[in-house]
């Protein structure tokens, strides 16, 4: 796909069309049976590729955060949302979400989506979801040279089109979701999946994240731990390089 530009500004964003969800949007809670989650699930099993996205309802208070409210999955003929927090008081949670557990942990099913690696660290803390094939958008809009890394901004840059981001501070515990709230999630997730298709010539199968787990770092203890090593070692190679000069100059 040819990408006319690298960057867009704020102001040329708000110029833009609003996008609309061209896909009809499912909603699954505790309350739907076991065979309408199975159906679902099924569906989305069948495609290679698939928009993810999550939303989380806001904490505006320091060290306070909340669960995963809600799972957006996306293919190009469906927009599924799952909320996921209905099922917590179920005594067969596992069980009920394993429908949605085998699509995330799909080896042929690639899970695609901006930010997409924190997505994947919050559903498997939060809901014990793992998932198994995640591309990050943003490497990939990186290698096509672009210079902005939004779900919003790469759409735009794509598509020429805005995509709403007024609900995203919105309460996604809410029992019964608006129907603005409902079209933003949705969309969020089915963008993703555009964006990939956009992009999919720049994929490399390094971007690939398999089973996705936490970062690596090491503990700043043990950076610190470590800084004082080398400079031990410094001190001591200069005393004995110092004491080397020394004999070679009483010789």
């Amino acid at each position: 796909m040819p990408i006319d530009r690298t960057t867009i500004t704020k102001e040329e964003l708000g110029e833009l069309e609003a996008e609309e969800l061209p896909v009809p949007v499912t909603i699954l809670d505790a309350s739907c049976s076991d065979d309408e989650i199975e159906s679902v699930m099924a569906a989305l099993s069948r495609a290679d590729v698939l928009g993810l996205d999550t939303e989380t309802k806001p904490s505006f208070h320091k060290g306070e955060g909340n669960k995963v409210s809600i799972l957006q999955l996306s293919d190009h003929e469906r927009s599924v949302i799952i909320k996921l927090l209905t099922f917590d008081g179920e005594e067969d949670k596992a069980s009920r979400l394993a429908p949605i557990a085998q699509v995330l942990a799909d080896d042929s099913t690639l899970l695609v989506g901006v930010s997409i690696h924190d997505d994947a660290l919050a559903l498997r803390k939060d809901h014990g979801l793992e998932c198994h094939q995640v591309l990050e958008l943003q490497l990939t809009a990186k290698a096509a040279g672009l210079k902005v890394f939004s779900l919003s901004k790469l759409y735009a840059l794509l598509y020429d089109k805005r995509i709403s981001k007024s609900q995203r501070l919105s309460n996604w515990e809410s029992e019964r979701l608006s129907e603005a709230q409902t079209n933003y999630a949705a969309l969020d997730a089915y963008a993703g999946l555009l964006i990939y298709d956009g992009l999919k010539d720049f994929v490399k199968p390094s971007m690939i994240e398999k089973r996705v787990g936490p970062t690596v770092r090491v503990p700043k203890s043990k950076k610190r731990e470590t800084s004082a090593r080398v400079r031990k070692r410094r001190v001591k190679a200069k005393v004995k390089g110092a004491k080397a000069k020394s004999k070679t100059t009483d010789k």
